[in-house]
């Protein structure tokens, strides 16, 4: 489950984590990375299964599996991944409320793949018949706060947000942890971003990324 509040400033952004350190004294830095996503849609996820299936971890093999056959490419977000160059496949399908791009359920599956450079993975999407719809860029750092993950990102266009996360196991528990995290972020004064809104900026970003893929530029979409 997963909640973004754009932050506008570096300042924002900075007050932030220092207000999620007063909430939680053990705040613990996870991860810092940097960050290339790029995004696919159209395509044949069958294909996609058939593809991967011996690059990917053994243990996810079966979720690979489910989220390729039981959800249509429509319902999905195809994604290659570099996290400080450790290259990725993912696939985010959308559960209950929202989308699979900025839903606040979502299904994810994420895997390694082996002896891939981004490139190459990102060839081996195409071949399915996917193209690419933008290719995103970002600064992140991850932190465990209580039992949530908050993660602070810059990312060009959208420039400074927020996300705040937390796993569930099972679709029963979705609407107390959704409830969770949005009474964590009133504790914090972190507004909620407005669906509608980030479909826009996506939208945005989708037709213009080229402009601002892998720089420090943003724009402003009310």
């Amino acid at each position: 489950i997963e909640i973004k509040s754009l932050l506008g400033t570096r300042e924002r952004q900075e007050k932030l984590k220092a207000d999620l350190q007063k909430l939680d004294p053990h705040l613990k830095l996870l991860q810092k990375s940097k960050r290339l996503n790029h995004y696919f849609v159209g395509g044949n996820m069958p294909a996609l299964f058939e593809a991967f299936k011996d690059r990917i971890l053994l243990e996810k093999l079966e979720s690979f599996r489910q989220i390729t056959h039981n959800f249509e490419e429509k319902n999905c977000s195809i994604r290659s991944k570099s996290v400080n160059g450790k290259i990725s496949l993912v696939i985010k399908a959308a559960v209950g409320e929202g989308n699979s791009v900025h839903g606040t359920a979502r299904l994810e599956f994420d895997s390694p793949v082996r002896d891939m450079t981004l490139e190459e993975l990102d060839q081996a999407i195409l071949d399915c018949g996917f193209r690419y719809q933008a290719k995103w860029s970002q600064e992140r750092a991850e932190y465990k706060c209580n039992d949530m993950v908050v993660t602070l990102d810059f990312s060009p266009g959208y420039g400074y947000m927020a996300e705040f996360e937390i796993v569930a196991s099972d679709e029963s528990s979705i609407p107390a942890y959704r409830e969770k995290l949005r009474e964590a972020m009133r504790e914090l004064g972190a507004e909620e971003a407005d669906p509608e809104r980030l479909e826009r900026m996506f939208a945005y970003y989708n037709t213009h990324w080229e402009e601002y893929y892998g720089t420090q530029k943003t724009f402003v979409i009310d």
